[in-house]
């Protein structure tokens, strides 16, 4: 490609056409028709005039549409977060924060904010107790459909009446949930 100097910009000959870049660009600008209008601007900028994109968005065309936002963020100007169950952090941003990479163990559902059925809590690590129906319960650990039987009681089911056998310990074991003594 040739090239030619002239004051503030070069001119190219690209494809036969005459091409002027110049050499002074307004800040943030990757390309330039003059010292104060820019082509192309840095990822992260816009217009003319190289404007910043709204934060945690990397790719936009105005201060209120974003394309690409920042990993564990969505929305148009990229000011909601994904899912704590979202796969990677990684969501969405036209999708109203669908989990791109499906869910992290446990989670379910398209945007992955609830828990699998047997499991409950912020991160859905804790296991629904035993003594829940079905072995279902809600995100604070409440059998959804009562106790299995009498043995157990509170909304968590996870007291056996009558026995020494009184409080509940999850165990992340390959043996599954155990009930240990309190003496």
């Amino acid at each position: 490609m040739n090239w030619i100097k002239l004051g503030l910009f070069k001119l190219f000959y690209i494809s036969g056409f005459l091409v002027r870049f110049y050499d002074t660009c307004p800040p943030n600008c990757e390309s330039c028709e003059s010292d104060t209008v820019c082509n192309t601007c840095n990822l992260g900028y816009y217009g003319r005039n190289c404007s910043q994109c709204p934060e945690h968005c990397y790719r936009c065309s105005s201060d209120s549409n974003c394309s690409t936002c920042d990993t564990g963020y969505f929305g148009t100007t990229c000011t909601h977060n994904c899912s704590p169950g979202c796969k990677y952090n990684y969501c969405e941003t036209v999708t109203a924060g669908k989990c791109r990479f499906g869910c992290r163990h446990n989670f379910s559902g398209s945007h992955c904010i609830e828990c699998i059925s047997g499991y409950h809590s912020e991160n859905c690590t804790e296991r629904c107790s035993p003594g829940c129906i079905d072995g279902v319960c809600l995100s604070n650990g409440k059998c959804t459909h009562g106790c299995k039987s009498d043995m157990y009681i509170g909304d968590t089911c996870c007291t056996k009446a009558d026995t020494n056998y009184t409080t509940y310990v999850n165990t992340e074991s390959g043996l599954g949930n155990v009930f240990y003594p309190l003496f």
